[in-house]
């Protein structure tokens, strides 16, 4: 396993329990779902809805995992091919081995730095991250990367953390505390922008933030929420295993989260602004 599939690698079996799907590695949308599964789906869900994915659009997802996503988009919404980045090498060996297939092209590479030539060249009408762009060597760097790989007029739908109200009530202990506790989580400092700094970011290669959603208690809560049920079921060997540990501490980290408001979970959606008809008469 190389390093990069350690330091992702999050145990879905153990979060989704045994009628659930392991290969779902987000923090979930909760609000009306019962399980991890369902919030892992609707997050997920929540990215295809808003870049208005559908059938005939060349859609990329980032940061693909082991693929879970990738069949959403093909029985949820239609689409019939699409490519997906995906760093951990296990993952992209994992979809390759799926018998059926999917109707995807998945690369291995990083979504912070110029994209590998079998997906740099292309142009998407959609470009989807789903929890994972705050892994990113820095914001400013994963946008740089989607950029020239949007379409005119294609949508960038991701999620991320920001610095939120409650930060700067931390004072100067606490928010030292908290970087070395997002760092610990390989969470950059520079991945973590103060909200308003986010649109200058976006602003900054050329493209346009049309929407930021605030879903932090959707999402922090209901997380810590499933990890303590979940917790109470599980016997001692899984419960006391490192990779259970890394799932506790991650909840109790959303749990303190959600109650200091000092990161915010944020849904942004990005637009090129640019028409395809300028392409077209250059």
């Amino acid at each position: 396993m190389s390093r990069a599939d350690d330091r992702f690698r999050i145990a879905g079996d153990l979060l989704a329990g045994p009628d659930g799907d392991g290969r779902w590695n987000n923090l979930g949308y909760w609000p009306g779902a019962r399980d991890y599964t369902a919030a892992a789906r609707e997050l997920a869900r929540q990215h295809g809805a808003l870049a208005g994915i559908r059938p005939g659009l060349r859609v990329l997802e980032l940061a693909c995992g082991f693929g879970a996503g990738l069949e959403l988009w093909q029985a949820e919404f239609g689409v019939t091919a699409s490519c997906a980045l995906e760093r951990r090498e296990a993952c992209a060996r994992a979809i390759a081995a799926v018998p059926d297939g999917l109707p995807t092209t998945v690369v291995q590479g990083r979504f912070d730095e110029p994209l590998v030539a079998t997906v740099g060249a292309a142009r998407f009408d959609a470009i989807l991250c789903v929890d994972a762009a705050y892994h990113a060597r820095s914001l400013a760097a994963f946008l740089e990367t989607c950029a020239p790989a949007l379409a005119p007029d294609g949508v960038l739908v991701f999620s991320t953390v920001a610095r939120g109200a409650g930060y700067d009530d931390l004072g100067p202990i606490g928010r030292t505390a908290l970087h070395w506790v997002l760092r610990l989580a390989d969470i950059p400092a520079a991945s973590v922008c103060d909200r308003p700094t986010l649109p200058c970011l976006i602003d900054a290669v050329g493209l346009q933030a049309e929407a930021v959603r605030d879903l932090s208690h959707g999402v922090f809560a209901g997380f810590a929420s499933w990890v303590e049920r979940r917790d109470r079921s599980l016997g001692g060997v899984s419960r006391w295993s490192r990779d259970w540990l890394k799932i506790r501490m991650t909840a109790r980290l959303c749990r303190w989260l959600a109650r200091t408001r000092a990161i915010e979970y944020l849904l942004v959606v990005v637009r090129n602004p640019q028409p395809p008809s300028r392409i077209g008469q250059q």
